[in-house]
């Protein structure tokens, strides 16, 4: 009932315009306005005109790791994929550690580690290995000819760690002159990883005014030597210089700190969900 409630509540909330008014005028307003899940679909349907523009579908929770929440993206997805033509799935995720995802989804790999991939418990929550499952039957099945994607738009380890997209890079290009990058940041990095953004933080603070010149230098010429590389496979070498982007980004959040007005982190979430947007196909579809 809590489940059925709760989506019917975020219908209600999608679809209509809530004016501030009392309970009781609320309630009467609500009642006309519900389309709670059934087996019709026709609470999923009271959606088609809002998305029939849209390129990208964001699904927000006001609490994490809520069963009711994460069935009813399932399930929303299941519709959009199905009905809507929604090629790729952008998660709250490290952009390195889910191309393991991607890559099991699509059949390249036989089985994935969940919680390498989604860091902080989030790969131990059942829906969310249904949801993966899900999508891996359908790229290998019905789904063949519009296969869905899996990207991250977060920061790697979810800001606890640029190192996974460093190890993403270095096995993805063996230009000389990136892999001496890479060793050049490789024991800072290490360093002040912690597994989770304030931990890296407490370490990074700390570091000398010259050790952080150092990292933000070391940083910059990777992404200079990354955008200068020629690679004959275009797809290969979008892949690393967004990878060489998320290092940036990852240093840039450190050094101007996760609370900066300029919202470091947002911001690259941002950046990574727009450069997966570019790489859809025409009349692709992400759900966010």
């Amino acid at each position: 009932m809590l489940h059925r409630s709760l989506a019917a509540a975020l219908f209600l909330l999608l679809t209509s315009p809530l004016a501030a008014q009392s309970d009781a005028a609320f309630v009467e307003w609500a009642r006309g306005r519900i389309a709670p899940l059934d087996d019709s679909g026709r609470a999923f349907r009271t959606l088609d005109r809002g998305i029939a523009g849209a390129r990208l579908i964001g699904v927000g929770e006001s609490v994490h790791e809520t069963e009711p929440f994460l069935s009813f993206r399932l399930q929303l997805l299941q519709d959009l994929v199905r009905r809507h033509r929604v090629t790729a799935l952008v998660m709250e995720s490290g952009l390195p550690e889910a191309m393991a995802l991607d890559d099991y989804v699509h059949g390249r790999a036989a089985k994935v580690d969940y919680d390498a991939t989604l860091p902080g418990g989030f790969g131990a929550l059942e829906e969310i290995r249904r949801t993966m499952e899900w999508l891996r039957a359908w790229n290998l099945g019905p789904g063949k000819k519009h296969p869905v994607g899996v990207y991250g738009a977060d920061l790697p380890n979810r800001s606890g760690s640029m190192v996974p997209a460093l190890d993403r890079l270095q096995e993805m290009t063996d230009d000389p002159g990136v892999r001496a990058s890479i060793d050049a940041i490789r024991p800072t990095a290490t360093q002040i990883s912690a597994g989770w953004w304030r931990g890296t933080q407490q370490k990074y603070d700390p570091l000398s005014a010259e050790a952080k010149a150092e990292l933000t230098a070391n940083v910059k010429v990777l992404v200079e030597r990354v955008d200068r590389l020629s690679i004959v496979d275009a797809d290969r070498l979008d892949w690393v210089r967004r990878l060489a982007q998320v290092v940036r980004q990852s240093e840039t959040t450190l050094r101007l700190g996760p609370f900066s007005a300029t919202a470091p982190r947002d911001v690259a979430m941002a950046e990574n969900t727009l450069w997966v947007l570019g790489r859809l196909a025409e009349g692709g579809r992400a759900l966010y």
